[in-house]
């Protein structure tokens, strides 16, 4: 389960990783209660939170996590 919107900045090709929410919440959390997506596919929302997770490590790696 990873940020979706984790606070990372780059500085001369440095990462830092500002932020880390040690209780983030999934993306099927966030979309739950919002209306303009209760008709995403539970596929759907499962393929975005394999982005989310890929992103996520990846920008961790970058900067050192």
């Amino acid at each position: 389960k990873s940020n979706m919107f984790p606070l990372w900045e780059a500085d001369k090709g440095v990462f830092t990783l500002n932020d880390e929410n040690k209780d983030p919440i999934t993306v099927a959390e966030f979309v739950k209660n919002i209306g303009k997506f209760k008709d995403i596919p539970e596929e759907d929302v499962e393929a975005i939170q394999e982005m989310v997770d890929e992103r996520f490590e990846k920008i961790r790696r970058l900067a050192g996590k």
